[in-house]
């Protein structure tokens, strides 16, 4: 059985969509570039567009259906930590790489976590429980 006590969320201020839209404008620079880098591979393509797809609709989200936003600020914000933290374990750890390539992409990394953390932080609605689950 699934319970919950959910109170009223307070409404959202212009200053809360600000890390979301930083969030978009941050995913769309990081990985539009990693496109125009890809020399025709379509591996580094496809993981380039499992970012830009969420990214384009989370702006249309923050535009027009903002009831959406928080659980695709959500999903963007996990996605882009968890491909980060592999990603750049991979390149430090697993590469021979040359030292600016690696300082270059654990600074994306960490940037973009930092973004995403904020972004997801931005959304979370103080005063509003999870739903539990009890037996």
């Amino acid at each position: 059985m699934v319970t919950a006590a959910v109170t009223p969320a307070p409404a959202r201020t212009a200053r809360q969509y600000v890390w979301p839209w930083l969030l978009v404008a941050w995913t769309v620079f990081v990985w539009a570039g990693r496109i125009r880098l890809a020399d025709a591979e379509i591996g580094p393509l496809l993981l380039a567009l499992t970012f830009l797809v969420p990214a384009v609709a989370l702006a249309v989200s923050l535009v027009w259906f903002r009831g959406a936003m928080p659980a695709l600020v959500g999903a963007l914000a996990l996605w882009t930590t968890g491909v980060w933290i592999v990603r750049d374990l991979d390149i430090v750890l697993g590469g021979d790489h040359p030292v600016g390539f690696v300082v270059v992409h654990v600074v994306l990394g960490v940037v973009s976590v930092a973004v995403a953390g904020m972004a997801l932080r931005a959304v979370v609605r103080p005063g509003v429980q999870v739903p539990t689950a009890t037996t």
